[in-house]
């Protein structure tokens, strides 16, 4: 009797790491370990594996590495793909208003759009300041902290 209630207790808890796997699966930040993976043993306590089993494990994974000739390359991008710019006429010199066309909202535009490709926030006094791509990549490079 005591065998199959432990019996009964191991395939429990196999059903529940099935169901933990598919959690991990579908999570970015946490995984669960499984439990066929690490046997269970008869002088384990089933309810402190139960309680290890179900603690979250965080991984963290490193960004891609991030030099000026990237972000000169998504910023420039950026623009080209913005759609009351001609992609020929885009430089890091052009600047917005003058060369490319564009008004003071197609400007506030662009700089939201480099914000979110960026994943950073540019205060509204230093977009002011952002007249063309070279101003836009030289903020990101101080502000992403990189090097020249």
């Amino acid at each position: 009797m005591a065998t199959l209630c432990r019996l009964r207790a191991i395939a429990g808890l196999q059903n529940f790491a099935r169901i933990s796997h598919f959690r991990s699966i579908s999570s970015r930040c946490a995984s669960f370990p499984v439990l066929h993976k690490q046997p269970v043993t008869q002088k384990v306590d089933l309810h402190q594996r139960i309680v290890e089993l179900s603690r979250p494990v965080r991984h963290y994974g490193s960004g891609a590495e991030m030099t000026i000739d990237i972000i000169k390359e998504r910023c420039t991008l950026v623009l080209k793909l913005f759609d009351k710019v001609n992609p020929e006429q885009v430089t890091l010199d052009a600047k917005f208003v003058q060369d490319l066309g564009l008004d003071s909202l197609d400007a506030v535009e662009i700089i939201m759009a480099i914000e979110d490709e960026f994943g950073v926030e540019i205060p509204d006094e230093t977009a002011e300041k952002l007249l063309n791509l070279k101003d836009v990549v030289e903020f990101l490079a101080d502000r992403l902290d990189i090097a020249e």
